[in-house]
């Protein structure tokens, strides 16, 4: 492994844990964090392009044979 897997792979656990930070400390009550966060990765999931093409995306995002805009700024996508 390179130096700069590694460094995506670092940067990438690093803004997981921002995000978990955020979510927590933005709500009071753990049952909505409990409820938010797997929202929050099925969104990840979908839109990094492991298990859907980009052509079968909902036309409002994606164009055909084009990278949906709100795909390109998933951090899941680019590690």
């Amino acid at each position: 492994m390179t130096w700069a897997f590694s460094l995506v792979l670092f940067s990438r656990s690093c803004l997981a844990n921002i995000i978990g930070l955020n979510i927590t400390s933005a709500f009071n009550s753990a049952i909505t964090v409990y409820i938010l966060i797997p929202l929050l990765l099925t969104l990840k999931i979908i839109l990094s392009g492991l298990l859907f093409r980009f052509d079968k995306l909902n036309e409002l995002i994606s164009n055909k044979g084009k990278v949906a805009v709100i795909a390109v700024l998933m951090v899941s996508r680019l590690a």
